[in-house]
Parts: structure tokens; C-alpha cells; sequence
């Protein structure tokens, strides 16, 4: 764990995996292919990126009811910057609950509430796969698209399973954690589960999950399409939601090289060369920068005062 969150770690996995792209890739076509996207649709798919946050934000206020839209999109999009900086999406998770604590009374819940909202996006994403699996397997090969789905369904059985009053079997599943780590985090599941004892809250944010997951989805078709990768929307919903699970692991420096390698690998099963698929991953790549950019500014402007409802 100490070497996953070391800096070095990360920057030596990340030169490694860039090391990897380059022996594989045209770098330079790719940056080419990247150039000649128009600039008008590399702002729409920003903005389009930026609306997403808001659509995310909605779907926290749905936990959060006390907070404001507006104070909840702008600690997303700050917290952009420790995505990138930090310990991935998780050091985003961290920040986003520590930006929204204004008493200590609330810390337990709103961290409670950032979980509850991380798993319930999860759960979103795996739907948006699966739906692409179930709609359009043309473009994977058979093998591998069942063992993805399957492993997709097991992911999301699971994440719902974590809804469940079943301490017992969740202890024993983190029983190596330290002692202290493992309260904490226990007791934050059984916070979560005052969010999931009501059915339309856990429905709610699930489905807001998936409608934020679909935007993503059809915002990276856009993209795609801009630079020459035509695909059905159902083969996007797979490679995102894939290429969103990998994120997921804090193994390199803001997913730099390990988007590379995972949309490079994804997309040569689907027929598309590797340096349109690299110049894809470059274009996002940018838009999170861009948005790395705006929380910085917001960082550095005055904190707002206490929201309200």
C-alpha cells in the first residue's frame, strides 16, 4: 500500500507505460490526428464534460439536500486537481468529502454520502456496459466479451451486496486491514446504509449514475467521431465503462499511461489503429487538464460562504 502511494511508484509505472505506447504507436501521428480536430468541437466536448459535472453534482444533492448545486460543482470540479495530483479518483473522493465538511457533526455523514455516491455511480457505469454488451458484441471477440461481462455483473452484484446489512461476511473480507482502518471503514458502510434504506434515494442515485455514465459515453463517441473513429454507441458504452475501471486503480500520475495502454489495447479489438486510439486518449487527457486548470483557479478565489438549501 505505501508503494502505491508513493510519487516515485507512480512516475516510474508512468514512463513505463508511456515507454510501452511509444514502441507500440505512431506518437507523432497521433499528435497529428489530435491537431487537426477542429477547435470547435474540442470546446463543445469540453463544455459537454463540464456539463456532466453539473448532471454529478445533481445527483450528490440527492444525499446532500443541504448543499447547493453550485457548491457541490464547484468542490467536483476542484477536486479534479487531487485526481490528478494525488491518489487518483480516490484522492478526488477524499477531497470532495473534506471541501463539503464545514462542522466536525457532519464529517461521518457526508463521507458516508461521497461513498454512497462513488458506489452508486459504479453500479451506473457497470449498467451502461452491460447494456453495451447485450446490444452490440460484434466488435470483441467472443471469449473476451463474455469473461468481460461477466466479470461487469459479478462487479455489480457485488457493489450492491456492500447495500446489505451483511457485516459479518465485509469483515472478514477486510479482516488484514489494520484494526483502526477497519472500523472506520465499516462504520462508514453502515453510514451508507442509511442512504440505501430508502428505495428511491438508492434508485435515484443509480439511475443518475447511469444518465451521467451515458453522457460520458456519447461525449467520447462525439470526440471519436471528430478525430475518425466511427463506432456504435453500444461499443462506446463498453470501452468507457472498461477504460473507467482501470482508472479506477492509483497506479500512475492522474491515469496518464494507463488510459494510453487501456484505450490502445480495447480499441485495436475493435479495428481502430493505435494512433487514432492514442489520440483519443491524448484528447481527454486534455479536457481533464483543462478542467485540472478551472479548480485550481477556483481554488485560489474566495471560499463562498455556508451554502443553503
Amino acid at each position: 500500500m505505501r508503494l502505491i502511494r508513493s510519487p516515485a511508484f507512480k512516475i516510474v509505472v508512468t514512463l513505463a507505460l508511456l515507454g510501452l505506447i511509444a514502441l507500440k504507436v505512431d506518437v507523432a501521428e497521433a499528435g497529428r490526428r489530435l491537431l487537426s480536430l477542429p477547435p470547435s468541437l474540442a470546446v463543445a466536448v469540453t463544455s459537454v464534460s463540464f456539463f456532466a459535472l453539473l448532471v454529478q453534482a445533481w445527483k450528490t444533492k440527492i444525499l446532500l439536500r443541504e448543499k447547493t448545486v453550485a457548491a457541490i460543482l464547484r468542490v467536483s470540479i476542484i477536486s479534479q486537481v487531487y485526481s490528478v495530483l494525488f491518489f487518483g479518483q480516490l484522492g478526488g473522493d477524499i477531497a470532495k468529502a473534506g471541501h463539503l465538511i464545514r462542522t466536525a457533526g457532519e464529517l461521518h455523514r457526508i463521507v458516508a454520502a461521497v461513498l454512497f455516491d462513488r458506489l452508486t455511480g459504479l453500479c451506473g457505469l457497470l449498467l451502461i456496459g452491460l447494456v453495451g454488451f447485450l446490444a452490440n458484441t460484434q466488435y470483441f471477440d467472443p471469449a473476451i466479451a463474455s469473461s468481460l461481462a461477466v466479470i461487469m455483473a459479478a462487479l455489480l452484484a457485488a457493489l450492491l451486496a456492500l447495500f446489505a446489512p451483511i457485516d459479518a461476511p465485509i469483515a472478514r473480507l477486510i479482516s488484514w486491514l489494520p484494526k483502526r482502518v477497519r472500523q472506520h471503514l465499516l462504520d462508514t458502510l453502515r453510514a451508507t446504509r442509511v442512504f440505501a434504506s430508502d428505495p428511491w434515494t438508492l434508485l435515484a442515485s443509480i439511475a443518475m449514475g447511469a444518465v451521467f455514465q451515458g453522457i460520458v459515453v456519447i461525449n467520447c463517441a462525439w470526440l471519436g467521431s471528430g478525430l475518425g473513429i466511427e463506432l456504435p454507441l453500444s461499443t462506446w458504452a463498453v470501452v468507457i465503462c472498461v477504460m473507467s475501471l482501470v482508472l479506477l486503480l492509483p497506479v500512475s500520475i492522474g491515469g496518464i499511461g494507463l488510459r494510453d495502454v487501456t484505450l490502445v489495447g480495447l480499441m485495436a479489438g475493435c479495428g481502430v489503429a493505435g494512433d487514432l486510439a492514442l489520440a483519443l486518449s491524448l484528447a481527454l487527457l486534455g479536457i481533464q487538464l483543462v478542467m485540472v486548470a478551472v479548480g485550481g483557479i477556483l481554488m485560489l478565489l474566495p471560499q463562498p460562504g455556508p451554502p443553503s438549501v
